[in-house]
């Protein structure tokens, strides 16, 4: 069930079961407040995640993933996608419960989803993108090697700090 470990995570692709987990995440508006707003109602939940079941058939290998620690305790999410679906450009992502926050969990997640990216998907090119005042990512998408590319308005509808890194075996 889980497709990628490391020394302290693993990840699985979600599935209907995790409906009012994912509803209960979302709910939280420091965890959100740099990347969507928070659900309102549980419906909003089910479309997302209806979304994300189909996303798995059409991109095998890619979407938004479950995460949980080594003690089975929910974490928060994984995600690998692409942000405009007439492009072929992947964006790694991350969320964690803010029980979770400085664990050093989103780096661990993100260098694993590059290399998983990278080594099972022979993807070329991966970026990430957050939001200038999200000094935490951006901390993070340095941490793993990211090349700052610069401020863009192309991806998620805002004026994003966009990082890339292109595969070493394509070079």
């Amino acid at each position: 069930m889980f497709f990628l470990h490391t020394s302290r995570l693993r990840l699985r692709q979600l599935t209907e079961a995790d409906l009012d987990l994912m509803y209960h995440a979302t709910l939280d508006y420091e965890v959100m407040k740099y990347i969507k707003p928070v659900y309102t109602d549980i419906s909003q939940a089910k479309r997302d995640l209806d979304n994300y079941l189909a996303y798995y058939k059409k991109r095998p290998g890619l979407g938004v993933f479950y995460m949980e620690n080594q003690e089975n305790v929910f974490v928060g999410f994984g995600t690998l996608k692409q942000p405009k679906p007439e492009e072929d450009t992947v964006e790694v992502g991350y969320r964690l419960m803010k029980e979770h926050w400085g664990k050093g969990y989103a780096t661990e997640v993100a260098a694993a989803l590059l290399k998983y990216g990278f080594e099972e998907l022979g993807l070329p090119r991966i970026i990430a993108v957050a939001q200038p005042a999200n000094k935490a990512s951006l901390r993070v998408m340095e941490k793993i090697g990211m090349q700052a590319l610069g401020m863009t308005d192309q991806y998620h509808n805002a004026h994003l700090m966009c990082y890339e890194m292109r595969n070493p075996a394509k070079k």
